[in-house]
């Protein structure tokens, strides 16, 4: 039973950290001109989604704009 509630308070200090950083994120970009927040997206990507400096991303311009 203990283990459970440790567990769970675990679970919800991480859920906790990742909604701040996502909160901060989204305040971040709401205050950065176009090419900071498309900055900021690339600089997301490498880091959380590909792990690497070098991806390939399928967007083209006009769906940016």
């Amino acid at each position: 039973m203990q283990e459970n509630a440790k567990y769970s308070i675990m679970l919800l200090q991480v859920a906790s950290e990742m909604f701040k950083k996502a909160i901060m994120n989204f305040i971040s970009l709401d205050y950065k001109q176009k090419e900071g927040r498309i900055a900021d997206i690339l600089l997301y990507f490498s880091a959380e989604v590909y792990h690497d400096t070098k991806f390939t991303l399928s967007l083209k311009r006009k769906k940016i704009a």
